[in-house]
This record gives C-alpha cells, structure tokens and sequence, in this order.
C-alpha cells in the first residue's frame, strides 16, 4: 500500500535526532543516577512524551487508519506477534544480537516500578521507534519495485539503530544488524500491507513486553 507523504524535513530532522541521541542523553542522564536502566527508563519517557505531543497527527492519522481497516489491522498484528516472536527467539537462541532490556537485577531491586520499567521498555520505546522508523524512511522512493522499498527501508534503519544503540563490539554489532534487518524488514513489510504502523507498535510491545516481563519470574 503506498502512501502519500505528509512529513515535513523539518520534522523528519527533530523526530530522528531525537530517538537517536536516546542513548547518549541516557548515558549523561546515568552520571548522575548511575543505574543505566533507570536512566534509559527516563530518557525513552521524555523522548515518547515529546514525540506524542510533536508527532501526534501522525499517530493519529495510523490508528485512524488502523481503526478503519480493524480487519486488517487485527490480522497483522497477530501475523507481526507471531513473527517477530520466532524472529527474536532466534535471535536468542542463535543470533545474539544485541536486545534495549531492562536489567533483571534493576527489576528484582525496584519492584515496586517494575513494571512500569517494562511498560516503557515495551511500550514507550517502541512507540517511539516506530515513529522514528516512519520519519527516517520516509522520503525513500523506488519508482521500480515496493519491494526495493521494503528491503532499503529496513536495512537503511537497522543500519542507524545499529550504530547508535548497539555497544561498539564489532562480532556483537554485525550480529545485531542481521537481527534487527530481518525485524526491520519485516516491520517494513507489515507497514505496507497495512498501511498503518499501529500493527507494528502493538507487535513489537507484546514481544519485547513478554521478553522483559520473563526475566523476573
């Protein structure tokens, strides 16, 4: 499904700045806190807060697309659970590419917030990388093939998240770009089926939601 662009450069710029200096202001915010869970916990909540506010039309305007197509929408992301649940199994199992949790011995400790962290590393980040997602690949264009786009877009963003968020090892970030490619690509592709990134938020919360959530049982 192709849509139409209603981005501006402008907040394509702000939107991508922001979720990629989320971990830089994460690791400024962990000078003073020192817990980098907690200190990622607090930049992912400013960084959705502001994207909900600057980027709310845009939210908007998916989850009325989703709200109009609910058959649709309902079918891929179930499809997009199920997959990115096998893809990250994998990537456990096989791949080890490099996962944003929360960390187990944090979570043990403020148990009291632990499943508010949960919700912002499930929820809030997602959310926010998928809005990011749609600014970054916004613009790109294939007059040949969908297809083209599909695998650009994921491979282009899962480049960047690679290189900004994936701690500098280089066997550990070759491994997280496979992972986060297939996801990526994937998440490209539910977007196009769609036409809303709303599967894609729900998906991803759920996977990476239960993900976190194991880890303290």
């Amino acid at each position: 499904m192709e849509t139409k662009s209603t981005l501006t450069f402008k907040r394509i710029i702000i939107t991508s700045v922001l979720f990629f200096c989320i971990p830089l202001i994460s690791y400024l915010f962990d000078t003073i806190i020192s817990n980098i869970t907690i200190s990622y916990s607090l930049t992912i909540s400013i960084v959705s807060f502001i994207f909900i506010i600057y980027n709310w039309h845009l939210f908007a305007l998916h989850y009325n697309r989703a709200k109009k197509n609910i058959g649709d929408s309902i079918f891929y992301t179930v499809f997009g659970v199920l997959v990115i649940g096998l893809l990250t199994f994998l990537n456990q199992k096989y791949i080890h590419g490099y996962l944003l949790l929360a960390d187990v011995e944090t979570l043990k400790k403020y148990q009291a917030a632990s499943l508010l962290l949960i919700f912002v590393y499930s929820f809030s980040f997602n959310f926010s990388l998928t809005i990011a997602y749609k600014c970054v690949v916004d613009r790109i264009k294939f007059a040949v093939s969908t297809v083209q786009v599909i695998l650009f877009s994921g491979l282009f963003f899962a480049l960047l998240f690679t290189i900004f968020f994936v701690p500098f090892n280089i066997s550990l970030m070759i491994s997280s770009f496979l992972y986060y490619s297939l996801l990526y690509i994937f998440c490209s592709y539910l977007y196009n089926q769609s036409g809303s990134l709303i599967p894609s938020i729900i998906a991803l919360t759920i996977v990476f939601g239960t993900l976190n959530f194991l880890m303290i049982l």
